[in-house]
């Protein structure tokens, strides 16, 4: 990884993104964010972001091997 991005601001912005996608990604549209949300919530207009529920699905790499393992909730 770039060293540059384990800088703080760097570090907190990346887990804001990650936090924002999966508010995009639950399993029932309803609580999905809409475009105008994500867009303010990335650009920081909205500032306490919900929490996530459980996402539909999750993907798991384990090391060695990176073998995928896929698990429906």
């Amino acid at each position: 990884m770039d060293p540059v991005l384990l800088e703080s601001d760097f570090e907190l912005e990346i887990l804001r993104c990650i936090h924002v996608g999966l508010l995009c990604v639950q399993e029932y549209v309803h609580d999905r964010a809409s475009i105008s949300t994500v867009i303010s919530m990335l650009s920081s207009e909205i500032v306490d972001l919900p929490v996530p529920k459980q996402p539909v699905f999750t993907v798991r790499a384990e090391c060695p091997g990176f073998r995928v393992l896929w698990e429906s909730t």
